[in-house]
């Protein structure tokens, strides 16, 4: 039974670090392969806008691999990536989150 913590111990361990890995993964690839969708006949903007947009988008994924909330729906996640501009991606897919409303004068 001794052997048994031990063992969960480095368990955990070994997928704490193949989750982080697998969490940086995109954020690496998906800039480095700006270069290869790239043509030399595109305008330098539309490469630095591929290459921000690739930046962008391993910076969502690495948030959504990260975030604690768990049983989030379909909607929500494809919501996450397509349409929510944030990077707070425990507040989004978090459906008991509720956005205070600000304060606001009344005239």
């Amino acid at each position: 039974m001794a052997g048994d913590g031990a063992s969960s111990s480095m368990k955990n361990s070994h997928d704490s670090r193949t989750r982080w890995w697998h969490g940086v993964l995109p954020l690496l690839l998906f800039p480095s392969l700006v270069p290869l969708l790239a043509r030399d006949d595109w305008p330098r903007w539309a490469v630095m806008w591929l290459l921000a947009v690739a930046i962008f988008s391993g910076c969502k994924w690495l948030t959504w691999r990260n975030t604690r909330v768990g049983g989030a729906s379909l909607f929500r996640k494809v919501g996450y990536f397509v349409a929510w501009p944030g990077l707070d991606a425990d507040s989004f897919l978090d459906s008991d989150h509720r956005v205070r409303v600000p304060y606001t004068l009344h005239t």
